[in-house]
């Protein structure tokens, strides 16, 4: 999938300029489904109440992706936040840290003009995420 990402983007940054805004929301969905399906692959790995908050997540976002084009559905961001406050508690997992960046990209991609994304879980220190 990301080959064909790959290959597509250099084609539509060469159309013209008035096309400039549906080929970037068109990658931007694009990019989201990627992470939709590392998500779907993830989940299953997770701990139960991280697993049921992606469950609820992919649930909105195929209604999200069903309704009629435009703005996310009411609730959807908060939807996502949740997700990475649930999947943050299984970082130690190597499916949470997927899961955790795949939540990442649907936010991303979605919401590129969200302000950033603040975890309500009590602070802790992760030394294994630190770059």
């Amino acid at each position: 999938m990301l080959d064909r990402v790959g290959l597509i983007a250099p084609r539509l940054a060469a159309l013209p300029s008035d096309d400039a805004e549906w080929t970037a929301d068109l990658l931007a969905e694009v990019r989201v489904g990627i992470n939709v399906v590392e998500l779907r692959r993830d989940r299953r790995q997770l701990s139960e109440p991280a697993r049921a908050a992606v469950e609820a997540l992919l649930v909105a976002l195929s209604r999200h992706f069903a309704a009629e084009p435009g703005k996310p559905a009411p609730g959807l961001l908060e939807a996502v936040d949740g997700a990475l406050d649930a999947v943050s508690r299984d970082v130690r997992r190597a499916a949470g840290r997927a899961a955790l960046m795949g939540l990442v990209g649907v936010r991303r991609g979605l919401f590129p003009d969200a302000p950033p994304y603040r975890s309500t879980l009590p602070t802790t220190t992760h030394p294994e995420l630190a770059a």
